[in-house]
């Protein structure tokens, strides 16, 4: 019984175009216009000679310290040009452009240009990955700097602007952060399943639901194959898309592919049971419903970041509760953990907040559809 029901759900749910368009199609045609733009911004910096930059101390302290030592290694490797440490000087080249930027360090660090181009929007990406891995640039410091070589070459290695671009673990692309959340989209985009599974199964809204009310079947038990068919669809489509954007087009996101799986999967529940929750809490027809998914969906992305890039670095500064509580910022934090930083506290974090919102909308959909009952079919 439980295998009729779970295959029949499967097939109805395969042959319906829309809901396969915009699970799988949608995500791997965005996924191909990210890779084909971020690699030609790429192939643009090749060959770059490096930056002339001045670095001016407007406070000496241990931040201060780390910073320059930063920008020194930097000067090593080849990727910067340090001209000049005097603010004055610094602030009359930089009008004169014969420099690119000024990095003002103090308790905090911050960037001073003359101009937008290509130089200073790697300096400000530079800054941004600095910011994001300053622990480990500051316990370096302090307690091995003879590793400071091998940690700015993880943070920003030949792979990142001046050759090929590659977001795999301790690199701090830029970049990144928009395939964590087109990954996000595509769990989230479960919904649409998700949705369709209610209506499929409340008798006032299709005939199909109709038909299955009338049957023997229990409620719940349909509820549970539905749900299952729709985990196995979408973790297909999940599969298809992270290998299609690590394989065909060659974006490098680590080896941890179990975690990774791992979180696929636990935002697949999420989406799908987001998807039940408005199935079942809006009271209209397929049309409102679907737009309801679909622009909630796309606004939970936005804000972590898939239409900009700095979104969820803005929101965190401003108002980071809800990116405790966004379903695709916590889905692009999974990603980013296991994919380039090093440490499982934020993966876990994510995991088991997504776990926990899973729990809230399954569970109130389950009491709304028991609560269900039709004066007649």
């Amino acid at each position: 019984m439980l295998w009729n029901l779970y295959r029949y759900r499967l097939k109805r749910l395969v042959v319906n175009r829309t809901l396969i368009f915009w699970a799988a199609i949608f995500p791997i045609i965005l996924g191909t216009f990210f890779g084909l733009c971020f690699s030609n911004i790429s192939e643009k910096t090749e060959g770059m000679e490096s930056m002339k930059i001045a670095v001016v101390d407007d406070g000496s302290n241990e931040y201060s310290e780390s910073v320059k030592s930063f920008f020194k290694t930097m000067e090593e490797q080849g990727y910067v040009d340090i001209v000049t440490e005097d603010k004055s000087v610094a602030e009359k080249k930089l009008i004169k452009n014969r420099i690119k930027g000024i990095i003002h360090i103090s308790d905090k660090i911050s960037l001073e240009i003359n101009e937008n181009g290509m130089y200073q929007t790697i300096l400000k990406s530079v800054i941004e990955s600095f910011v994001q891995g300053q622990d480990v640039i500051m316990d370096t410091v302090r307690r091995h700097p003879d590793k400071m070589n091998e940690v700015v070459k993880a943070l920003y290695s030949e792979t990142d602007y001046n050759k090929e671009k590659s977001i795999a673990k301790g690199n701090m692309d830029p970049f990144s952060n928009y395939y964590f959340a087109l990954f996000a989209m595509t769990c989230l985009f479960g919904a649409t399943f998700g949705m369709t599974n209610t209506m499929e199964i409340q008798a006032n809204q299709t005939d199909v639901a109709i038909r299955r009310n009338v049957s023997p079947t229990r409620k719940m038990t349909a509820v549970f194959t539905d749900f299952l068919a729709a985990m196995t669809v979408q973790m297909v489509v999940f599969v298809v898309v992270f290998f299609y954007m690590n394989i065909v087009m060659g974006i490098e996101f680590g080896d941890n592919y179990g975690y990774i799986m791992l979180a696929g999967l636990v935002g697949n529940m999420t989406g799908i049971s987001y998807g039940y929750f408005i199935g079942v809490l809006v009271k209209a027809g397929e049309n409102i419903k679907n737009g309801i998914v679909s622009a909630t969906v796309l606004f939970m992305c936005f804000m972590s970041g898939l239409m900009i890039g700095d979104m969820k670095k803005l929101v965190e500064a401003n108002v980071p509760i809800i990116n405790r509580i966004n379903p695709a910022a916590l889905i692009s934090d999974a990603f980013y953990s296991i994919c380039v930083v090093d440490g499982m506290s934020t993966y876990v974090r994510a995991i088991v907040t997504l776990l926990i919102l899973t729990v809230i909308f399954g569970t109130i959909s389950v009491v709304m559809l028991r609560r269900e009952k039709y004066a007649d079919i």
